[in-house]
């Protein structure tokens, strides 16, 4: 079962994560539960993590990995790296990757970290979830 949320905003730390392509003004989330139907074994291919954007991949060291400026390392120790993320493709992202990832940044940054360049993840179109975005 997946929970959590996605939140595309701008921050003063991870930049603008705001989906564009939905709206340039104010904030919207994802509950990923909502779209857990879409997460099909057809939707799942293996990427290059250097051709996928995620909030704090830009960061230095002392932010991220143990250090993780939003839970203190806690999420990145306990992650599963088994679990595949989930990005969308082609939608606007700080980094002007092919994706962007909405689910599991703690998971790409461990495999990252640990030397991997690629990994498993749901590839999915902004067109499939845009209609559960919630403006906040």
């Amino acid at each position: 079962m997946i929970e959590g949320s996605h939140k595309c905003s701008v921050t003063n730390c991870y930049g603008d994560w705001r989906i564009h392509e939905i709206t340039m003004k104010g904030s919207i989330s994802l509950n990923l539960t909502d779209i857990q139907h879409l997460l099909t074994e057809d939707k799942l291919q293996t990427l290059n993590l250097s051709d996928v954007a995620w909030k704090g991949k830009h960061l230095p060291d002392k932010f991220v990995g143990e250090n993780c400026i939003c839970c203190g390392g806690e999420r990145f120790l306990r992650c599963d790296v088994r679990f595949p993320g989930i990005v969308l493709v082609d939608v606007n992202n700080p980094y002007k990757n092919k994706y962007r990832l909405i689910d599991g940044k703690h998971r790409a940054h461990k495999l990252s970290s640990s030397g991997h360049q690629t990994a498993k993840f749901y590839v999915l179109h902004l067109s499939e979830v845009k209609p559960y975005f919630v403006l906040k």
